[in-house]
């Protein structure tokens, strides 16, 4: 959050490594700074594939994570969600 409480959205184009690869960093680096992010993809079965990733890309590490099935968007730190009403975050 900006000073005055207005959200910042924040876009990363990919051109060189895949989402897989760039994705729990860029997320690490949110939580490390306080934020919150939001994970939207194609479908179901993308939020799903990411959901895994999150779970398992390193032994060490967890990033905290939430999506539909889940309840309470606005209760994770990270929500991952195909769907297109982001007013419930």
């Amino acid at each position: 959050m900006s000073e005055g409480g207005a959200t910042e959205v924040y876009f990363y184009h990919l051109e060189r490594r895949s989402l897989e690869h760039v994705l729990p960093t860029l997320l690490e680096l949110s939580l490390k700074r306080g934020w919150r992010a939001v994970v939207q993809a194609a479908s179901e079965e993308r939020v799903e594939a990411l959901n895994t990733l999150l779970w398992t890309y390193r032994e060490e590490s967890f990033l905290p994570h939430g999506t539909a099935c889940d309840g309470h968007p606005g209760a994770h730190p990270i929500y991952l969600t195909a769907g297109d009403d982001l007013s419930l975050i």
